[in-house]
């Protein structure tokens, strides 16, 4: 048997509908109200009303405020444009300038085009235009960026910055400079509170005792410690130390390779090769372990030397000293011997050999 309502009843059922339709939209999209201005003008068209204000413009949506000299309101569709002296500000850390602004409320995405800066606590991004998302907080470029963040510039093609987890990505010609080095990479990933850089992509950093170069790693600009994967190297003066991973302090000068570890000098004319081995700068120390050789080549003969560990350094007088032990093992097209312990004093091509 059908059921009927009577029509009263519909009526108010299809008003509250509309009425709860209404207000779940509201809900969804904020519209931009305008706190203020000198002068404040609308026009009406057909489609929508159109405000236009100047002077000490300011508009708010959900806690983000714009100001700026002048703007165009186009009401029905929620948006708004702006001219001269652009400043968004969002919370009490993130503030954009720029000369020009197209704001979309419904989707809460703002272009800004001219001299656009945008400012997080002591991080500064720079570039000609920028594209930012409120609800994400994320700014994209692809006109050319410049971060500042403390001492360290990064410049790239194309960026992205999210302010939620103080993190950018930079694309296409990446440079970071800092006092002490100068980063040059494909794709690089830049945490601007903790300061460390994640690379990805053949990557060099050049400073002014010695050139890294390695295709995937992080670096810790503010304690200067680094890691480096994918047969990365570093190279200082005649020498160059070589693995599959590169652990490094910049402040100690020192070194860690493991991996396939391969160190040449080409001025004492040696070779050393090892799965492990640990560098210092200063003096020119090697210290091999794991079962290492080392080849010590000339025009006319080459000496081998193998043993489980083995050191190189230089001495007092600047001359390159080798110890091996245990192990031992020398082979030379006229020679041959086994030992302990041995010391090689490359100078004047003496060894001397200890124990058994």
């Amino acid at each position: 048997m059908p059921v009927c309502f009577p029509m009263g009843l519909i009526r108010i059922s299809l008003i509250l509908f509309i009425l709860g339709f209404a207000m779940l939209l509201s809900a969804q999209t904020k519209m931009v109200e305008i706190e203020g201005a000198d002068r404040l003008t609308g026009i009406n068209t057909d489609s929508t009303l159109i405000r236009v204000a100047t002077g000490n413009v300011r508009f708010i949506q959900e806690g983000t405020r714009i100001r700026c000299d002048s703007a165009v309101q186009f009401v029905a569709f929620n948006r708004v444009e702006a001219y001269g002296n652009v400043v968004i500000n969002q919370g009490d850390t993130l503030r954009i300038n720029s000369r020009k602004l197209r704001y979309n409320g419904n989707i809460r995405v703002a272009e800004l085009d001219g001299d656009v800066h945008l400012r997080k606590r002591d991080m500064i991004l720079a570039t000609p235009s920028l594209v930012y998302y409120m609800d994400t907080r994320q700014a994209h470029y692809t006109q050319g960026g410049r971060v500042v963040n403390d001492s360290t510039v990064l410049t790239s093609r194309i960026g992205h910055y999210y302010a939620a987890t103080n993190t950018a990505f930079f694309r296409n010609d990446v440079h970071l400079v800092n006092p002490g080095y100068t980063l040059v990479a494909d794709t690089l990933e830049y945490d601007t509170e903790t300061r460390i850089t994640r690379f990805h992509g053949p990557t060099v950093i050049t400073a002014t005792d010695n050139i890294i170069h390695c295709r995937r790693g992080w670096y810790d600009t503010g304690r200067e410690v680094a890691q480096f994967w994918d047969r990365a190297s570093l190279e200082q003066d005649a020498q160059r130390l070589e693995s599959d991973s590169l652990f490094y302090e910049r402040e100690n000068g020192f070194g860690r390779a493991r991996g396939n570890v391969v160190f040449t000098d080409t001025a004492e004319k040696l070779i050393l090769v090892g799965p492990s081995a640990d560098y210092w700068e200063k003096g020119s120390r090697v210290l091999a372990t794991k079962r290492a050789l080392v080849v010590n080549y000339t025009d006319s003969d080459s000496l081998f030397i193998e043993a489980d560990t083995l050191r190189a350094y230089k001495d007092t007088l600047d001359a390159q000293v080798l110890l091996a032990f245990p192990n031992v093992k020398i082979v030379r097209s006229d020679l041959q011997g086994v030992c302990d312990s041995l010391v090689y004093l490359m100078s004047d091509s003496t060894i001397l050999l200890y124990y058994d």
